[in-house]
């Protein structure tokens, strides 16, 4: 019974990211712009007439400053278009909307006022960094407002009505003058395959840049977020030690009995792997809430393999993109199992005695910057997809404990006369333990896929 005490506390965990979560949720009264996004680009869409209607805007793109200017450079030549395109996306806009003073009301701004007719005036997003004045074109603007933070479309643009004196720096055709495309449409639906494949045929992505508007969640708001998640990670970390050893007392089957057994002798260590893992998960989730475009990047990237269809994230796009429960299950049990675990952990462990527990360290980190909770949408995705994280990183720390054992045995004489049969006892472990990780792998892959598909149906 006292290995299920701690179940109460990983739902301690997650009651308070629910609750934090509904907090910023659903604060406020709701924006006319909560549910938007734009396409840039030249040219016009393709016209195919299934595309959701939307209104056409101008852009200018304001020069990069500091280290997103170096990673621009950097990634200015690189063939990957999706991470071109993301640059782009990190860059401050000036948008002029022709239907401003439709569009744009008092109770829009967190500050301020709206621009005057015929004056070198603009209102500025939430988190834009002029917040005086800003140069567009080598003409200098008044920053006269602030948007709200729930008017997250335009979070890092300057926007200008047809009546501005400025006006004319946005005239079509001209060289750095990007058509925009705004459509507004509730994130359930756009997130649906069959809509996003109308709107990708409508605005291919070798002539337009998609950008998504998200509130950023407020620090404090953020922070107790993710001190749920770091609770339900601490109660679902002791509640996995803990069954290990009790299955240990009881699985009849040897296969499974002798790998239980060297989690419950080294639960120690054990602890100090999830200790290190999950806290490396949320303390870099902690460090990128205050570095947005290296998230923005990160998941700009991972985006860009699952649309191009290449790649594992490409194969399990398509796999999820078809709606079906059990060939999702299939697909990411078996990238999962075989690259996640396999060969990405045991293998390189085998060749290099412990060597893929970097790989652990980096995939922990990886999550932590990627999956942050930092805005609504995220935080919203991630109350049920925690699990998924829970017991998927439970798997690939199982792992890491065996490939350390091969390092460990070596060293122990009491594993054995010889240092070769030392090593044959930890490479035995470590191919039992496949099948107790593929089990786990198993259930949580039947997990994932209900969860992402329903998301995204």
């Amino acid at each position: 019974m006292k290995t299920w005490i701690w179940l109460p506390v990983l739902l301690a965990g997650f009651g308070l990211m629910l609750f934090s979560h509904g907090q910023f949720g659903g604060a406020g009264s709701p924006s006319p712009w909560a549910d938007a996004f734009m396409y840039i680009g030249k040219g016009e869409p393709a016209g195919k007439g299934e595309a959701p209607a939307y209104s056409e805007a101008r852009l200018r793109y304001l020069p990069l400053s500091g280290i997103l200017r170096e990673v621009a450079k950097a990634l200015e030549g690189a063939p990957d278009q999706a991470m071109s395109r993301v640059i782009r996306s990190l860059r401050e806009k000036a948008i002029l909307d022709p239907a401003f003073r439709e569009d744009f009301a008092p109770a829009m701004l967190a500050e301020g006022r709206l621009p005057q007719p015929g004056a070198d005036e603009t209102v500025a997003g939430s988190s834009a960094v002029h917040k005086g004045e800003v140069v567009v074109a080598g003409r200098r603007l008044q920053v006269v407002g602030v948007l709200r933070r729930d008017v997250a479309l335009f979070a890092d643009a300057y926007v200008l009505a047809p009546d501005s004196a400025a006006a004319g720096l946005f005239a079509p055709g001209a060289a750095d003058v990007l058509n925009a495309y705004i459509i507004r449409m509730p994130r359930k639906e756009a997130v649906q395959v069959e809509t996003r494949k109308r709107l990708q045929a409508e605005f291919p992505r070798d002539r337009f840049a998609p950008v998504v508007g998200d509130v950023r969640v407020e620090v404090g708001s953020y922070f107790l977020y993710l001190l749920g998640m770091a609770l339900m990670l601490f109660g679902g970390s002791v509640l996995f030690v803990r069954l290990y050893a009790y299955l240990a007392g009881i699985v009849p089957w040897p296969v499974l009995r002798g790998p239980l057994a060297a989690l419950r002798d080294w639960r120690r260590l054990l602890y100090g792997l999830h200790a290190l893992f999950f806290g490396i998960l949320v303390l870099a989730a902690a460090g990128v809430y205050f570095l947005p475009p290296v998230q923005t990047l990160l998941v700009a990237a991972l985006q860009g393999e699952i649309e191009a269809g290449t790649g594992p994230l490409g194969v399990a796009g398509k796999a999820y993109g078809s709606g079906s429960v059990a060939l999702a299950a299939v697909t990411t049990v078996g990238i999962n199992f075989l690259l996640g675990s396999l060969v990405s952990i045991t293998l390189p462990s085998i060749v290099v005695p412990g060597l893929g527990s970097l790989v652990t360290v980096f995939r922990a980190l990886l999550i932590g910057l990627a999956l942050a909770p930092t805005t609504t949408h995220m935080s919203g995705m991630m109350l049920p997809h925690s699990f998924t994280i829970l017991v998927e990183m439970e798997a690939y720390i199982v792992a890491t404990l065996f490939a350390l054992l091969i390092p460990i045995y070596l060293f122990r004489r009491s594993e054995g006369p010889t240092v070769f049969r030392r090593y044959g006892r930890a490479l035995l472990v470590n191919l039992k333990g496949l099948l107790l990780i593929f089990g786990i792998l198993a259930i949580v892959a039947v997990y994932e896929a209900v969860e992402v598909i329903l998301q995204i149906r």
